[in-house]
């Protein structure tokens, strides 16, 4: 995660291969049953180089049963950085395994901005799971920054509160209205640099 003026920013291009996907499913295959855990780290460090177009792959593999899958998941999908990854990260917020819950939280702070108003969903639908509240707040709390910061104020007072799951989807409502126009300009501004930095690209300038 990258910021501009003090604002979380999310990551619009994320790196990536041509996709292979015969490759990617046995690198994730491997990944998720290989026993030995530097050939699961080798297998996740190649997903990660190849970047987006594992993730539709990685998010089916986000499933898998076993915990340490779902940790090698997470941890891809996280250093991958990819805003198609933010619902199923969203999800591990309630994962059972707190280390695959902590790795998702990291990976949404990496994404960005565009974490925010999924996250704050999910933590209305859910506000009475003690783990989707300390997730939120993990994630929220090192979001609110720039014009994030003090309409994301009302949420992370109440998941302090000791009446969070009574308070929470009153005052999340009223967030998520008030973050709309301000994600509708980063959205915007987001774009605007995109379309700024192809020309630069295309004649070779850095």
């Amino acid at each position: 995660m990258s910021e501009t003026n003090g604002v979380p920013q999310s990551n619009p291009v994320p790196k990536s291969k041509p996709v292979d996907a015969v490759a990617i499913q046995a690198l994730i295959t491997a990944m998720t049953s290989e026993r030995d855990g530097l050939k699961r780290q080798k297998a996740r460090l190649e997903l990660v180089d190849i970047g987006s177009p594992a993730v539709p792959y990685l998010v089916e593999a986000m499933q898998n049963k076993r915990e340490w899958a779902r940790w090698e998941v997470a941890n891809a999908l996280g250093e991958i950085a990819d805003a198609a990854a933010v619902p199923v990260l969203v999800e591990a917020l309630r994962d059972k395994v707190f280390d695959v819950r902590w790795l998702a939280a990291k990976g949404l702070i990496r994404i960005g901005w565009r974490s925010i108003i999924p996250v704050i969903e999910s933590l209305i639908d859910h506000a009475d799971a003690i783990w989707m509240r300390d997730g939120a707040h993990h994630v929220l709390h090192d979001l609110a920054r720039g014009r994030f910061q003090e309409p994301l104020g009302p949420i992370l007072t109440s998941l302090k509160g000791i009446e969070a799951a009574v308070e929470i989807p009153l005052v999340g409502r009223k967030v998520l209205e008030a973050l709309k126009p301000i994600e509708v300009q980063a959205i915007r501004e987001e774009q605007e640099a995109r379309e700024k930095a192809e020309p630069e690209t295309e004649n070779g300038t850095h």
